[in-house]
């Protein structure tokens, strides 16, 4: 069973919400996705635990609420 929901923007490209367990990252990779685009600021140790679980991970932190500069 599949609970992580993934929009896709174009065949290659998918957005969803910060995965909050393994569980989650391993319904990700289910999906086909093998890079993540890290924008959380609030989770400083997230983008570490992505790569450690064998993504691709660029980390761009946005503070919430906040434009990026």
């Amino acid at each position: 069973m599949n609970d992580y929901q993934l929009t896709w923007i174009t065949d290659n490209l998918a957005v969803g919400y910060a995965p909050m367990s393994y569980g989650e990252l391993d319904q990700i990779k289910a999906q086909g996705i093998d890079a993540i685009v890290n924008l959380c600021g609030e989770f400083c140790d997230l983008h570490q635990i992505e790569r450690e679980t064998g993504f691709e991970v660029y980390f761009l932190p946005i503070v919430d609420e906040s434009a990026p500069d």
